[in-house]
């Protein structure tokens, strides 16, 4: 995943009213920990690192 790449989640009431969160919260990676307790807390999600992901897709022309 690039690490320009970021994945939007809406923060739940208690982490805006709380931890003075915005209502919508940009994820770097599954569990980022710059993100609030109340979006990680219930994450499931996995990064899958794949090195040739770009490369498969992208072709030199001559």
């Amino acid at each position: 995943m690039p690490e320009n790449l970021r994945n939007v989640v809406a923060s739940p009431q208690y982490d805006q009213h709380h931890y003075g969160a915005r209502p919508h919260q940009q994820l770097r990676r599954p569990r980022d920990p710059e993100s609030t307790p109340g979006v990680t807390a219930n994450c499931r999600c996995k990064a899958v690192i794949d090195p040739d992901g770009i490369a498969r897709i992208t072709h030199a022309c001559r």
